[in-house]
This record gives structure tokens, sequence and C-alpha cells, in this order.
């Protein structure tokens, strides 16, 4: 059997198609009837591979005037609303709401340096303005079934050493990192030595795949690499899932169904406590000494994220803050389903040298006694406070559980929460 290696050393070295192709285009344009030419769709690596055989091209990927080039921009999907609204297809009142739906999920992309727009990613849109157009609601699933290939890509990094340690990385913060440079080559020998290891050329490939934009400069010159939408963010989030918590279809379906009760039961104890039995096997005592609040986020990121029912935002800024898990219903859903409700969740980590008890005692001790704790109960009550809601709210106002979490260790968790209005300063 050939391997992959070998079919792509066929086609791009020596006399491969891919090569011959590149030598005859550059035969044309030596005054033989060819003037230009612009190549795209070319991978970083091919680009790399083929260049002794063209080396008359030039790399105009970062270049600002060609920034929007292959994305849409707000104002040419606002105007691709106004027709539908004209033809009939779209009430005039949605036309804000689809369009802050696709500024949620799709935007944010940013390819060239120092350019100041942000385009719309133009295979999603279109999925979602055909839904809208030909059945006048939205898609359930806001992604598209195309992504299934960048689906195989990030799964395939991700059991990298360096793959898991910046997708942890990604979202244990605020979705960004930081890197000197933008690598603009990548050899075969590159991928083959340097993929596994170094964590910052995995980042500039997440960023030629889409899954990282350009989000600017560091106060110290380096480039900030971001995750551009929600879209991204839930298959970074799939990914973690498939890395922290690896189920069964059976262990999937049934965390599935222990979430969708706390959805409309408002119960956070009953998912607690199956969650501490489930994760207990799966957690290393490496594990417990990473333990924190961040890494817990990205245990409630991994069990909330459902496109079909909720965008989820991590570090959402709120007027009290910045809230570590925000869950806010897609429009439609909350016509639909009064029942279910925004959701916020301040979640705080309590190490067990500030309890002044050992793990086997903490087990011991029944919920009301653990939530008793001197430290439990500062972290909770800290949690409560930052939860809250604040008056001069800004934009939206949404009816909600907020949640206050607070982990011992993996083996306990202690929890309280309460009914109350809060205000995001993101919505639709």
């Amino acid at each position: 059997m050939v391997s992959d290696e070998e079919v792509y050393r066929g086609l791009v070295h020596k006399e491969g198609p891919f090569q011959q192709l590149l030598k005859s285009v550059k035969s044309a344009l030596a005054g033989r009837g060819l003037e230009r030419v612009f190549l795209t769709g070319v991978a970083p690596v091919a680009l790399s591979d083929v260049s002794s055989g063209f080396n008359v091209a030039r790399n105009v990927y970062r270049h600002p005037q060609l920034n929007a080039l292959c994305g849409f921009s707000s104002a040419e999907l606002r105007d691709i609303l106004d027709r539908m609204v004209a033809e009939g297809s779209l009430p005039r009142e949605k036309a804000p709401e689809a369009l802050g739906l696709m500024r949620d999920w799709y935007d944010g992309y940013r390819f060239a340096d120092g350019a100041e727009e942000r385009v719309y990613n133009p295979t999603n849109c279109l999925y979602f303005l055909q839904d809208l157009q030909e059945r006048g609601t939205y898609p359930e699933n806001l992604l598209d079934h195309n992504l299934a290939a960048d689906r195989g890509k990030l799964a395939f990094l991700g059991h990298l050493p360096a793959g898991s340690r910046v997708l942890t990385e990604l979202m244990r913060g605020d979705g960004r990192l930081a890197v000197k440079r933008l690598e603009d080559r990548f050899t075969f020998e590159d991928l083959a030595t340097r993929l596994g290891e170094d964590d910052r050329f995995l980042a500039s490939l997440l960023y030629y795949l889409g899954m990282l934009t350009d989000a600017g400069k560091t106060p110290e010159l380096d480039l900030m690499l971001e995750i551009p939408n929600l879209v991204v963010e839930k298959l970074y989030v799939d990914q973690l899932a498939e890395l922290w918590l690896p189920a069964s279809r059976e262990q999937r379906t049934a965390r599935e169904r222990w979430v969708r009760t706390f959805l409309s039961s408002g119960e956070l104890e009953p998912l607690l406590e199956r969650l501490e039995t489930e994760l207990r096997p799966l957690l290393s005592n490496r594990d417990y000494l990473r333990m924190g609040e961040q890494a817990l986020k990205m245990i409630f990121l991994t069990l909330f994220f459902d496109d079909r029912r909720h965008a989820i935002f991590s570090e959402l800024e709120t007027a009290r803050g910045y809230a570590d898990v925000c869950l806010l219903l897609r429009p439609e859903v909350r016509t639909k389903a009064p029942e279910l409700a925004d959701l916020l969740f301040e979640l705080k980590f309590v190490p067990l040298a500030k309890l002044g008890k050992s793990g086997e005692n903490l087990a011991k001790l029944e919920n009301d006694q653990l939530r008793a704790l001197p430290a439990v109960a500062a972290a909770l009550g800290e949690a409560r406070a930052q939860s809250r809601p604040a008056t001069g709210e800004r934009s939206r106002s949404a009816s909600g559980p907020s949640c206050g979490c607070a982990v011992t260790r993996w083996s306990r968790l202690g929890w309280s929460g309460w009914w109350g209005r809060w205000s995001g300063s993101r919505g639709w």
C-alpha cells in the first residue's frame, strides 16, 4: 500500500503532475501569451515544496488589499437580507436578528496585517441564508456539514502533544495566544519534525487552516491569534470533549440526558453528582494537580455547548465584569421553548490546602457540610456576588439561573444556585 507521504511527494516533487503544471505556467509567462496568474487554494506546505519549480510566484496571502477577497462583509450581508425583505421571504424585523446570529457564529476573520475589517465565512453564510430563504427559519444546526474536513484536521492535530497543549491553552484562557511571528513556509519535513512538539508552529498552521485569525499586535509587538467565531470554538470544544471526556455512545447519550434534565429543572446537584462519579476514573493525579477554575470551565463548555439550543460564551463581558461561562438561547429557541433560560456560571476552585482536610476526610462529608466549610462558603459567596445583577444594564436583559460552583477536588463538588436577572453586553 502506498503511504500518504509517498503520494504527496509524487505530486509535488521531481516530475509530478503539480510540478509539471507549474512549469508549463512558468513557461507560458515567458512571452508565450500568459501575462498574469492568480493561484488560490494552495496550502502553505505545497507552496513551500513547489517553490523551486515556480520561483516567479509571490505570496500575497497577507496583503491588506486582499483581506476581504474571500469573505462577506457586514455590509454585503445586510444588503442580501434587505433584498430578502424586499422579496417578501424575510420579515423586516428579523433581519437584524439574522445578521446578529451570523456575526456571532460566522464572522471574525482577518487575514491581513493591519486590516481593520473582519469578514464572514462565506460557505457558512450561504448555508444559513439558503435555509432562511427556502424555509423561512434558521438552520437547526448552525455548523455546516462541509466542516467535516475541518473536524478531521483538528482531530489529528488535537492528538499531537503540541496540539493538545494549544487547544487547552486557547480554551482555558480567552481564546487567544501570541506568537513571535507567523510561519509562512511549511515543508513536509517541518510537518514531520516540528508539528508534534512546536506549539507556535502548530498555531501558525491553525491560522492557515482558518482555525485561528489575526487579532493584532501585543504590547511587545508579537502577533496575537484568536478563535474567530462560535463555529470554530464549537470545533475546539468538541475536540476537547474527546480528549478530556472520552465516552462511549451510551455515555454520551447519558450526559446529554443529564444536561437536558438540568436545563428543564434548574437542579444542578444531580448533574454534578453524576459528573463526579464519571470523572473520577478518567482524571489522573496529574490532572488533579492541574485542576483549577479554567479547567473546570473547559468541562462545562464541553457539556453544555449545543448549537441547536444555545450560543455559549467564555469570559463574556457583563455589567459586573466577565462571566466564566454564559449560555444565551438562540432567538427562535427563546420563543419555541419558553421553559428554557439563559444561564450564567461563575466557577471557583478551592485547593485542598485551604480546607485543612485530607481528601479522604473530605469525601466523607455530606454536601451541606461541604458547602459550610469556610473556604468553600467564601468561594460560593464570591461567585454569587460576581453573578448578581447590576443596575445600568447596557444592551439586553435575560431571565435565567445564575449558578456558582466551587471545586475542592474531583471527588467533591459544592455548588449554589439562584434565580435572578443579569445582563450581557453581547446579544441579538
